[in-house]
């Protein structure tokens, strides 16, 4: 359907750029849905359904197309990836409840979902190959990074317009519109190979070998994913109801902070070995925890924000080190 004429040398950093947007639209909901909230008078059980339906879909695409990219093409999933998030972004747009939000939400979480292992592993093949290691903290900090990013524009977007969600959504549906169009002339970076639908049906396994570290790292990731999802989908409640803060700009900026700093760490610890990383990353989260506790229960706005920036580092330095 389209040319292949795209040379690796414009489609890695343009690649980087598209997933980096599907990050920095999952982003942008954590200023707006509190927003959505005041306006629409729904309670805080639909609020939380919102936030952990994208991560439901998010977890369905990965356990059942996680390696579809693999048997029919990046492309095709690539491109399947973004058809899903521009309809997700119209229906933000378009959003008249809650309740289309939430479904809004799902589809974005299963477009993510589509696009990580497909994005990830096209990033690394466009790359040239003085850039392949990069490649791979690119694509990390690209998620983090468009975290964090998102909701610090779209908090600016509530503080400084009358109708963020429009502004906000409608950019994001060109965006998305002329990722399409972009992914649509890049080569196609691995053969097809059989095995398509047996791909789909989710299959969990860890090999012996691996099972006990396997095992030591499970608290290390739920902790560390917990960390940022706190502040991603609570704070702006939190600042609203316990500090008395409801502007857009300073909940889209605490949001902004702890995923920021973890994207800015998976660079830097990316040249310390894994088990470095992870123990020092896992340290600087409980710290951030501890911080950000105090300065809840103490009303102190700067210790949350300091312990996000704290917490986020760690984030990122458990999942930046190198392999051995």
């Amino acid at each position: 359907m389209f040319p292949k004429k795209m040379s690796a040398r414009l489609a890695f950093p343009g690649l980087a750029a598209v997933f980096a947007a599907f990050f920095f639209a999952a982003g942008a909901p954590t200023p707006l849905l509190s927003l959505r909230q005041q306006e629409w008078h729904f309670s805080t059980g639909p609020l939380g359904i919102a936030f952990s339906a994208y991560a439901i879909g998010l977890l369905a695409a990965l356990l059942g197309a996680g390696s579809l990219s693999d048997h029919v093409g990046r492309r095709p999933v690539m491109l399947a990836a973004l058809a899903a998030e521009l309809a997700a972004m119209i229906g933000f747009v378009l959003a008249p409840s809650i309740t289309w939000v939430i479904g809004a939400r799902i589809l974005q979480g299963i477009a993510t979902g589509l696009a990580t292992s497909a994005f990830s592993a096209a990033i690394t093949e466009q790359a040239p190959a003085r850039f392949k290691k990069f490649a791979g903290g690119l694509a990390a900090g690209s998620v983090a990074g468009g975290l964090g990013v998102g909701a610090l524009v779209t908090g600016a977007a509530v503080q400084f317009t009358s109708d963020a969600n429009t502004v906000i959504f409608s950019a994001l549906t060109a965006i998305m519109a002329l990722g399409l169009v972009f992914v649509g002339f890049t080569s196609e970076t691995t053969p097809k190979w059989p095995g398509a639908l047996r791909s789909l049906i989710p299959r969990i396994g860890v090999p012996a070998a691996l099972r006990s570290e396997f095992a030591a790292g499970v608290p290390v990731h739920v902790a560390g994913w917990m960390f940022p999802a706190f502040f991603l989908g609570l704070s702006p409640a939190i600042l609203r109801l316990h500090f008395a803060l409801d502007g857009g700009l300073v909940a889209g900026f605490t949001a902004f902070l702890g995923p920021f700093a973890a994207a800015v760490s998976s660079f830097t610890f990316n040249r310390h070995p894994a088990r470095q990383a992870t123990i020092i990353g896992t340290s600087l989260t409980l710290i951030g925890v501890i911080v950000v506790l105090i300065g809840v229960n103490q009303t102190w706005l700067a210790a949350v924000w300091i312990g996000a920036v704290l917490g986020g580092t760690g984030f990122g330095a458990s999942f930046g080190g190198r392999s051995a």
